[in-house]
């Protein structure tokens, strides 16, 4: 795995101000983004059902569903 420092600014598209700055991690393996626990909590989103993709931003955001999975 190869770690590329500070490297990204992750924001939700449609939020208003900037996101924050993260390291980005890339796996040979790994054919997905995935998001640690840490960047969702500064990104406020809550896992409601992970299993089925519902999640929500914020604590009284409405329910959303996941975007199918884009492989890279």
């Amino acid at each position: 795995m190869l770690a590329v420092p500070r490297a990204l600014r992750v924001s939700i598209v449609g939020s208003s101000g900037r996101g924050p700055v993260c390291h980005a991690v890339i796996s040979e393996r790994e054919t997905e983004v995935v998001l640690n626990d840490r960047l969702l909590d500064l990104l406020a989103i809550a896992l409601i059902n992970p299993g089925r993709g519902i999640y929500r931003i914020g604590s009284r955001g409405r329910l959303r569903q996941s975007e199918r999975p884009e492989p890279w």
